[in-house]
């Protein structure tokens, strides 16, 4: 009992090994069935003829040791060689059939395993976004659904291959040597051991090293992607940032030289012990032959099969060690999954179900702070914002506007409070519904590099083939002038990263959005900041049509720029998560509080 310590954690970790196979073949079912089966059914032709294969060899051996003659009869010899060469035939066919079905097989298993990283990053809130450990999470699981789940079905059709194989010969060593049985099973034992240890260790380190490879990537794009190279060039950072990526990279070739020392000596040990095993078994064979326990032609065919099964076992457990440290690596990938399951999936609501005409808003004590930080962002006792009329949200940068916006788009969820949603004959919407009728254009907006046609048309996608609706769309935003004037129009990639793309300008990407949000035809439209990327004579175009553009609808805009709000219904200042002050522009300058001062200090800027 003094040795059940050292022995139950290796038992725990053979136990283990067995979950981790057994995963990676569910994961293999759920791409495949089919393919698993045929897959699974040649290896098993592959074990019964490596053991036949031994069996005939025998059968061989013992006609040609038995014959009295000096020449060897050809009758003795006929049946035994045609029946060795039809199944090595046999066995050389089924690798065949196991090496191309699993070449397709992994090409499924990888679109299976990015499918399962993409149900979660399309289901979850905004909000995840905000944690570095969603990153260090979603990095795990973007490689090793990459990577490992290529080396695990490849390891695991190998290891069972090989598995298969070894039960085939100790089956032909079982019918006249069945005392080798255990030896050869024990003399495995300890290269299992120092690869289930050394897998484990490799995990630990590269999930450790995670947090410094996303730091290393980060400074890699900013050497080699466009939207930086400017900036780069300009303020000399090349070297700066190449010495930090190169130290990184110093630091990960250390740490994994490290493990490389620790698996060389664990692999080293237990490959001197499996060798000596196998050369000790091979002597006890001699033994028993020399002591007439076995005939020669069994000594020869049992010689054959001990190295057989040394070459069968290093396969064997390598492949095994690959998939047990793979499907540590599937743990990652399910840890990620597990964020789905405590989130609401999102959905989308069609076009049918929805309402028609413009959206009030009601907010009660709302409250709102990012994950991590004590501070609100938002805290909003009372809001109220009638159906058809334009508000402004307006204050200093930091003050929650762009925040509130997130929150009446649903791409938050308040820590407390509501937001409620009404038709304009007070009818109660249900979120989804508000958020189906609901179109916002961020200061950040999405630069989709695809088509000029899909960056509009993915304003309501389930209408993307409404080609007029687009045109009418980028017409309204100013946008069609120059989409027109591309190599192939609306059909033009918009970017140079593909061919025949082209680069927008800020201002001319800043009316494709806007032409997304026109094509939307949304009853509540929430713009932040919608000028931001505009010429001044582009700016006072929009907010002078601005309510002919969405007449009928209620807009919520945000922005710093006070002389763009003034014609707003009603605006309201934020400060610090707060709202302030509320009132038309007339009544907040008689006021002569912030937004006043603000208005002024802007002016002055302008020789107002």
């Amino acid at each position: 009992m003094r040795y059940w310590h050292k022995l139950k954690p290796n038992l725990r970790k053979s136990a283990s090994t067995t979950r981790q196979s057994i995963r990676a073949l569910n994961l293999a079912w759920e791409a495949d069935s089919k393919l698993v089966t045929v897959s699974l059914l040649s290896q098993v032709v592959a074990g019964v003829c490596a053991g036949a294969q031994l069996l005939l060899a025998k059968r061989l051996l013992e006609n040609l040791v038995s014959t009295d003659s000096e020449l060897i009869e050809y009758s003795s010899v006929l049946l035994p060689i045609t029946l060795l060469g039809l199944v090595v035939f046999v066995a050389a066919l089924s690798v065949v059939v196991k090496t191309e079905v699993t070449r397709l097989l992994i090409e499924k298993v990888n679109r299976r395993a990015s499918e399962r990283i993409l149900d979660v990053t399309q289901s979850i809130p905004l909000s995840e976004y905000e944690h570095p450990d969603f990153y260090d999470e979603l990095q795990r699981a973007i490689t090793n659904s990459r990577k490992y789940p290529n080396d695990s079905i490849w390891a695991l059709m190998g290891a069972t291959s090989a598995i298969l194989s070894i039960i085939g010969v100790l089956i032909a060593i079982m019918v006249f040597a069945p005392i080798l049985l255990p030896l050869l099973v024990f003399a495995t034992v300890p290269l299992c051991i120092a690869t289930a240890v050394n897998s484990r260790r490799n995990h630990k380190l590269l999930s450790k090293l995670t947090p410094s490879d996303r730091v290393r990537e980060y400074l890699m794009s900013l050497l080699y992607q466009r939207q930086y190279a400017q900036d780069i060039r300009s303020f000399g950072l090349a070297f700066e940032i190449r010495g930090r990526y190169d130290k990184l990279w110093d630091e990960r070739i250390a740490a994994v030289s490290t493990q490389a020392r620790f698996r060389l000596k664990k692999l080293g040990l237990a490959t001197v012990f499996t060798v000596g095993m196998f050369i000790g078994i091979s002597a006890f064979v001699m033994f028993m032959t020399s002591q007439g326990n076995l005939s020669l032609s069994e000594a020869a065919v049992a010689v054959l099969a001990i190295f057989t099964i040394g070459r069968l076992s290093r396969s064997m457990i390598k492949d095994i060690g690959i998939i047990y440290e793979s499907s540590l690596f599937f743990d990652d990938v399910e840890i990620f999954e597990k964020r789905k399951s405590k989130l609401k999936s999102s959905k989308v609501a069609s076009c049918q179900s929805m309402g028609r005409g413009p959206i009030a808003i009601e907010i009660k004590n709302l409250l709102f702070s990012y994950s991590g930080f004590d501070k609100r962002v938002v805290n909003i006792p009372d809001l109220s914002v009638s159906s058809g009329s334009l508000v402004a949200l307006v204050g200093e940068n930091g003050s929650g506007k762009t925040t509130l916006a997130k929150l009446l788009a649903g791409l938050y969820s308040p820590d407390a409070g509501s937001i409620a949603f009404a038709n304009s004959d007070g009818s109660v919407i249900e979120q989804i519904t508000a958020q189906g009728r609901t179109a916002i254009i961020f200061q950040d907006f999405a630069r989709f590099f695809l088509s000029a046609y899909d960056n509009v048309g993915f304003g309501r996608v389930e209408n993307i083939g409404d080609s007029e609706g687009i045109l009418q769309s980028s017409m309204l935003a100013g946008a069609d002038t120059f989409i027109t004037e591309l190599p192939a129009g609306y059909n033009t990639p918009m970017t140079k990263h593909f061919d025949g793309g082209i680069e927008l300008s800020g201002g001319q990407w800043q009316r494709v959005a806007m032409a997304r949000a026109l094509f939307r035809n949304a009853d509540l439209v929430i713009m932040d900041e919608p000028t931001a990327a505009l010429d001044p004579k582009a700016e006072h175009y929009l907010y002078r049509e601005m309510r002919n553009l969405f007449d009928g609808k209620t807009v919520v805009l945000i922005s710093h720029r006070m002389s763009s709000v003034r014609h707003a219904d009603c605006i309201y200042f934020m400060k610090e998560g707060q709202i302030t002050e509320s009132g038309n522009h007339e009544s907040l300058i008689k006021e002569d509080g912030n937004y006043a001062k603000m208005f002024s200090l802007q002016a002055k800027s302008y020789g107002q």
